[in-house]
């Protein structure tokens, strides 16, 4: 678990959860913003995401893909 988070202008990917299991970003607070995108993907090779949770997060100008 990821309790607080403030991430903003990276670029490309603000967050990318990929092939992960059990994961809960910003249990307590966030704040995401400007540029890139949060992204949930999964490569074929391993089993897919699953189990994510983000929660108490604001997110904005940004894509969620």
């Amino acid at each position: 678990m990821i309790d607080r988070v403030d991430i903003a202008n990276t670029g490309n990917n603000l967050i990318l959860l990929e092939n992960c299991y059990n994961v809960t970003i910003a249990g307590v607070s966030g704040m995401v913003s400007g540029g890139g995108e949060v992204r949930i993907a999964a490569r074929t090779e391993f089993p897919p995401s699953s189990n994510i949770t983000l929660q108490n997060m604001t997110v904005a100008n940004t894509g969620i893909r």
